[in-house]
């Protein structure tokens, strides 16, 4: 399923920078008049058949009529999916057809082509651009552009009358009709039961029976002819198929020969090979001790104890290097730091004298944290007091009574101004004697103020205790940060001469650790030099019972054919380096004993590598001799199920060569294979032969079942048809009665 996706125009007609999205089925595009909708159809037909040359009519060349004005190139790019792909079509239209260019890039695989040749609908559609109009693409005005005038009158005509009856031709088919109908009904009313028309008809059917009987005869013949051609080609192709059948067996006696003749010279390959491991071996058993011996065997045993005595010997001797270091050290801190015990010792301060300075710091320590004790206490009181105090000063609680007092003073003292004014202007001049009530007001108002400052007074006092307890509760605290200073330097002090006495105790027991550690490392230095000697004497006597190992590259020396190191003529031994070992000094004899525990290393790696090779040499002969038994019975299962060799293979099938008349000699089947049609390679005339065979099998069994069908239908077709000759009599009685 194909369909376009996207189109996007940078210039095209009146169409300029228009991007538009369809989706899979059917896509209405509604817009105004002029928009460009037709020209958005020439666009998609550009893209896929392209454009034609610069025509001047305007009319039939799409080319001329979308070229926009002023402008000598027209592009765009259309997207669409086919297949599950994704595609883009760019291109290009200039103003001649020469200069276009349309570009399909495939967006899956990155890959672009240029569309060259046939247009891109072509591959698409399947469809050249006539059928393409024809069918799928209609172009506005098309009709009237294409019809000529002369036509058109017809084509309006048969327009009309297939709108109006449904046909194009109606007053032809009405008279046909008419006159069909008279003829049968002036036959059917005349000549119903008339005897001519009748014989007539009988005559007719006659003929047509004559003429099919002449033809079905024709056609017998003609089919006892292809019956006997298809006898005569099953005969051929039998024979054919038996001469490419004794082709094929021949081709693959020759193949079989050919493949038995590679496999017979592996098996002389294999032989010769299995002779040399075979001879390889007995030299080994010929050493002495055997290499088959079980000493020999279970001499790996005892190397692999070796090699673990070696390791523990050097892990041995590092760690009692290391030990000597440490002790030293730690013999030299020990009695060092011991002198720092006597008070009469020089250089760093003796431990009598920081035990004597420590005394006085504590004592000067205690004395400080007294006199803050003291003043501590001091501060203590006078919060006590200046909290009684403060308890003591409580404020009273006016400020309900002022306003009430207030508020009655000043209600008062307005309403006798009121009411004496009120009076004294209407009533009577007495009437202002009320305003002696204002008195009253007045003492009531001058009483709030007596409250309010009172209240004052009290809160003022109040603020100032507060302040002094706050002071008085700073310096407190900053005396008791004096005291916990002046503890913590007394723990301090009291931790410091905790840690000098531990100190102390500590140096006596080092040097006495300090002691017994040189007494062990002496007794493990006295028994890693015997285990070391008895290591050397080891080495020597397996040099005394292997001498032939003894030697480097033991093998390549086996495979030459060199003579290997024997008891009485060793290439090296451990005694042999040192010739005496004296024991006057202790370094000396370690010295010597050095060197002769580093000469049978030496040996004693050199006497490994030779066995592990030799033993790795001795399993290699071993499993190639199995290797090459294993090899010549799968070449004798290769053969067939009577398991034999490929040399005996080969001559059981000469034999029966011989009797089946196939080439015996190595001139004749040399002569046979030339004569093959691939004498480079068998195969493929083994395989050109199998193609034969099968197509002339396929060929004489389509022969056969021709033949068989075709014996058939005419056993059928014929059997029970009538002849011409009678056929032909009827129809001379029907003439003479007619």
């Amino acid at each position: 399923m194909m369909f376009i996706k996207r189109i996007e125009i940078g210039q095209f007609g009146n169409l300029k920078h228009v991007a538009l999205d369809f989706k899979p089925g059917a896509n209405l595009i509604v817009a105004p008049n002029e928009w460009g909708k037709s020209t958005l159809i020439d666009f998609i037909f550009a893209v896929f058949y392209g454009m034609d040359h610069n025509k001047a009519d305007l009319r039939t060349s799409n080319r001329s009529r979308n070229m926009p004005w002023e402008q000598d190139s027209m592009s765009g790019a259309l997207f669409y999916e086919a297949d599950g792909l994704s595609y883009r079509v760019g291109c290009e239209f200039g103003a001649q057809k020469r200069m276009d260019r349309i570009i399909l890039t495939d967006e899956s695989l990155g890959r672009s082509s240029e569309i060259d040749g046939d247009p891109l609908g072509k591959h698409i559609f399947g469809l050249g651009e006539h059928s393409f109009n024809q069918s799928v693409y209609v172009q506005q005005m098309s009709l009237a552009l294409n019809v000529k005038d002369d036509k058109k009158g017809e084509l309006l005509h048969q327009l009309a009358s297939l709108g109006t009856a449904g046909t194009v031709d109606i007053s032809s088919t009405a008279v046909s009709k008419s006159l069909k109908e008279a003829l049968l009904s002036l036959n059917s009313s005349k000549r119903q039961n008339s005897v001519i028309p009748n014989l007539e008809n009988e005559r007719f059917q006659l003929q047509e029976s004559l003429a099919e009987a002449h033809r079905r005869e024709a056609r017998e013949a003609e089919e006892l002819l292809e019956l006997h051609a298809l006898n005569a080609e099953v005969d051929l192709l039998a024979g054919r198929v038996r001469s490419s059948e004794h082709k094929l067996q021949k081709t693959e006696y020759l193949l079989q020969l050919q493949n038995l003749q590679e496999s017979v010279r592996e098996e002389h390959a294999i032989k010769n090979q299995q002779d040399l491991a075979q001879k390889q071996l007995e030299e080994l058993e010929s050493l002495k001790p055997s290499v088959n011996s079980e000493d020999f065997i279970a001499l790996e045993k005892e190397i692999r104890q070796l090699q673990v005595e070696n390791t523990v010997l050097d892990n041995t001797g590092k760690n009692l290097e290391i030990e000597r270091g440490a002790l030293q050290h730690e013999l030299s801190q020990a009695f060092s730091q011991s002198e720092a015990v006597d008070p009469e010792a020089e250089g760093e301060p003796a431990l009598y004298e920081r035990r004597q300075e420590l005394r006085r710091r504590d004592q000067a320590c205690d004395k400080e944290l007294r006199a803050a004790y003291a003043r501590q206490q001091q501060k203590e009181a006078n919060c006590s007091q200046i909290q009684d105090k403060l308890a003591a000063a409580i404020v009273p609680d006016t400020q309900d009574r002022e306003r009430k007092f207030r508020i009655l003073g000043l209600a008062l003292t307005a309403l006798a101004f009121i009411s004496a004014l009120v009076l004294g202007l209407v009533w009577h001049p007495a009437a202002f004697a009320l305003a002696l009530l204002a008195g009253p007001g007045f003492f009531l108002f001058w009483k709030s103020k007596e409250f309010s400052s009172d209240r004052r007074e009290h809160e003022q006092k109040r603020k100032e205790l507060e302040n002094s307890l706050t002071k008085a509760e700073t310096d407190l605290a900053e005396v008791t940060a004096e005291v916990e200073d002046l503890e913590k330097q007394l723990a301090l002090l009291e931790e410091e001469q905790s840690l000098l006495e531990d100190e102390e105790t500590q140096i006596i027991q080092r040097r006495q650790k300090a002691k017994v550690r040189e007494e062990n490392y002496h007794s493990s230095m006295t028994s890693h030099l015997e285990r070391r000697t008895k290591f050397c004497d080891t080495i020597d006597s397996l040099m005394a019972r292997y001498p032939y190992l003894n030697t480097d590259a033991i093998v390549d020396k086996l495979k030459s054919s060199q003579d290997l190191p024997k008891l009485n003529d060793l290439e090296f031994s451990t005694r042999s380096r040192i010739k005496a070992y004296p024991a006057q000094l202790f370094e000396e004899e370690a010295d010597a004993g050095k060197r002769r525990y580093s000469a049978a290393l030496d040996l004693f790696k050199r006497f490994t590598d030779s066995y592990f090779e030799l033993t790795a040499y001795v399993q290699d002969l071993k499993q190639n001799r199995h290797q090459f038994r294993e090899h010549l019975r799968v070449l004798s299962s290769s053969q067939g199920s009577d398991r034999l060799l490929p040399a005996e293979k080969r001559k059981q099938l000469l034999e029966k060569a011989a009797a089946e008349n196939f080439p015996v000699t190595d001139r004749e089947i040399a002569i046979a294979i030339e004569e093959e049609d691939y004498p480079e390679d068998l195969n493929k005339s083994l395989d050109r032969r199998k193609q034969e065979v099968q197509l002339n099998r396929c060929r004489y069994s389509q022969a056969l079942s021709e033949h068989s069908k075709k014996q058939a239908h005419m056993a059928l077709a014929y059997r029970y048809s009538e002849r011409s000759e009678n056929i032909g009599l009827q129809l001379e009685e029907v003439d003479e009665r007619i």
